[in-house]
């Protein structure tokens, strides 16, 4: 929440927008796991006991992740989407 609430701001042409946080899940998942020696964290039931100050880290491995993956999909995201139009186009 904290972490697309962060993206927004910082990217105010793009905002948040649908399906932002299916890319955000994952590395979310991926890094927590790695808190708890690669374990599956799908369930999301551990996630109660992990302390602050490793979620605080795992959101911001997370966001940085993220920040340098829609950095390529960017134009996928703003507002008329110019990058879905070029694909459609192109195909």
């Amino acid at each position: 929440e904290r972490l697309l609430f962060t993206w927004a701001l910082r990217h105010p042409s793009t905002s948040y927008v649908q399906g932002m946080n299916d890319i955000v899940s994952p590395l979310f998942i991926v890094f927590l796991g790695d808190y708890f020696g690669g374990k599956n964290m799908e369930s999301g039931n551990e996630i109660a006991s992990v302390c602050d100050k490793t979620l605080s880290e795992v959101e911001a491995d997370a966001y940085w992740c993220y920040n340098k993956v829609l950095s390529g999909l960017l134009n996928q995201y703003v507002p008329d989407m110019p990058g879905v139009h070029q694909n459609i186009e192109s195909s």
